[in-house]
C-alpha cells in the first residue's frame, strides 16, 4: 500500500516501518544520555525484614556505592507509609496520609539522612527501629526512600531524579500473620468486547 502526501512523494508501508525503526533507536540513544549520569549506583541491604518484640530497637544497614566511571551524586533518604496498588507497585504515603494502624514509619530514623558520594566510594545508612512497648501485635510496615539530590557542585549535567525504595516489613513476635487477598473480578478482553469467563 502506498500513502500520498500533500507534497506529492509517495511512501511505502516498509519505508515509514523503517523510519519509525529509526527513530525509536534515535530515542532510546537520547535517553541513554540523560541516563548516564545516574547509572552505576549499587544498593545493598535493600529490604529490612525483622522478627521484633515489642519495646526493642533494632536496626539495619544499607549500604550505597557508586561505580568509579559514575558521576558524584548527593543522596537523602526519607521514611514513608507504605501500600501497594492492585498492579502490585509499591505507593508511598505521606505522613499527613499515613495513619494506618500497621504503619512503621513513625517508629523509624535514618541516620545519616543526607550524604554526597564520590565516584568508587561506598556509604552506609543505618535504619533504626524503636519499637513501642505498647505496639500491639501483627506486621508493620514503611518504606525508606533514597533520593538523588541536585549535582555535587561544579558538575553540571542534566541530572534524572533516581529513587531507590527499601521496604521495611516488621513482624512482632508471636503475632500470628494472616496473609489474604480477595480477587473483586475477574473477565477477559477479546477484540474490545467483553468475553464471560
Amino acid at each position: 500500500m502506498l500513502l500520498e502526501k500533500d507534497s506529492g512523494i509517495k511512501i511505502g508501508d516498509d519505508h515509514m516501518r523503517l523510519v519509525k525503526a529509526e527513530l525509536a533507536i534515535l530515542s532510546l540513544l537520547a535517553l541513554s544520555l540523560f541516563l548516564a549520569p545516574c547509572s552505576g549506583v549499587k544498593v545493598s541491604g535493600a529490604v529490612f525484614e525483622d522478627d521484633v518484640l515489642p519495646g526493642q530497637e533494632t536496626g539495619h544497614e544499607i549500604v550505597v556505592s557508586l561505580e568509579k566511571d559514575a558521576f558524584p551524586l548527593n543522596i537523602n533518604a526519607e521514611v514513608y507509609g507504605y501500600s501497594m496498588n492492585e498492579n502490585g507497585s509499591n505507593i508511598q504515603i505521606g505522613p499527613k496520609e499515613d495513619t494506618g494502624p500497621y504503619s512503621a514509619r513513625e517508629y523509624l530514623t535514618v541516620t545519616p539522612n543526607e550524604f554526597e558520594i564520590q565516584p568508587g566510594e561506598s556509604k552506609k545508612f543505618l535504619v533504626v527501629a524503636d519499637i513501642p512497648a505498647d505496639v500491639g501485635s501483627g506486621g508493620m510496615y514503611a518504606l525508606v526512600i533514597l533520593k538523588t539530590l541536585n549535582p555535587v557542585e561544579g558538575n553540571k549535567n542534566v541530572r534524572i531524579l533516581t529513587a531507590i525504595q527499601i521496604p521495611v516489613l516488621l513482624r512482632v513476635s508471636g503475632s500470628e500473620i494472616v496473609e489474604s487477598g480477595v480477587i473483586r473480578d475477574l473477565g477477559a478482553i477479546k477484540n474490545g468486547e467483553d468475553v464471560t469467563v
